[in-house]
């Protein structure tokens, strides 16, 4: 087990939130009513840069420390349940990266409906934008599997408290509610696999399965055999 320091730069950060933003809110086109719409996003950027406050928590874990089975990987001790996993040759693995981030709390109770739902997906964009740049950081240093955790390939949300354990999201100012939900809501945790050059990509149409760690067979029958 060795901590992991990493910087995540923060005008990278700026700029790819700022395309996150438009491609996740629509306005991403060209028009004098969606270049008013920007104008407005811009404005409530500059009331949530206050607020942005990127922190990173990052662990590897490797050797006997990390064991791959069937749907299963435990990790420190802390076993994890994802069907995707079975899509991985256990011997191309050789340790796994721990990571939560949290790019600060968003909440403008007070503004105008619009406002505050520019200022949520701002949030939602700085902690996507962090994430992509963990990823680009991690990927200097090691070759690394595609990216693990509660909310992506069906693996369940109850897997944060296992996180948890081998993290501790406090030491980020991060608190786990009912085993499942983040605070600040803008953070999110998973996981990265130290991966061999004979690692395969896992396939594109699991990338955003919305399923759970039992729903994976059925759906590889429909649509992931080839």
């Amino acid at each position: 087990m060795k901590a992991i320091h990493l910087a995540i730069n923060k005008e990278e950060c700026y700029d790819l939130a700022e395309r996150l933003f438009f491609e996740m809110s629509g306005i991403d086109r060209k028009g004098d009513k969606f270049e008013r719409m920007k104008e407005g996003a811009r404005r409530m950027r500059e009331l949530v840069e206050d607020r942005i406050d990127i922190k990173v928590k990052c662990i590897f874990y490797g050797g006997s420390d990390v064991e791959l089975n069937n749907n299963g990987a435990v990790i420190g001790g802390e076993m994890f349940l994802c069907k995707a996993f079975e899509q991985i040759n256990p011997g191309h693995v050789k340790g796994a990266y721990v990571y939560a981030l949290t790019a600060g709390e968003y909440d403008f109770a007070g503004e105008a409906i619009l406002n505050r739902l520019y200022s949520d997906i701002w949030g939602t964009a700085f902690t996507d934008a962090a994430r992509e740049l963990l990823e680009r950081e991690l990927s200097r240093i090691d070759m690394i599997s595609d990216g693990f955790g509660p909310g992506f390939y069906g693996m369940p949300a109850s897997e944060m408290m296992k996180i948890d354990r081998l993290l501790n999201f406090g030491d980020i100012g991060v608190k786990l509610k009912n085993n499942r939900i983040l605070t600040p809501v803008k953070s999110c945790c998973g996981m990265f696999f130290s991966v061999t050059e004979g690692y395969e990509r896992i396939d594109s149409a699991c990338g955003d399965c919305t399923g759970s760690e039992k729903s994976c067979i059925l759906c590889r029958k429909i649509s992931c055999v080839t």
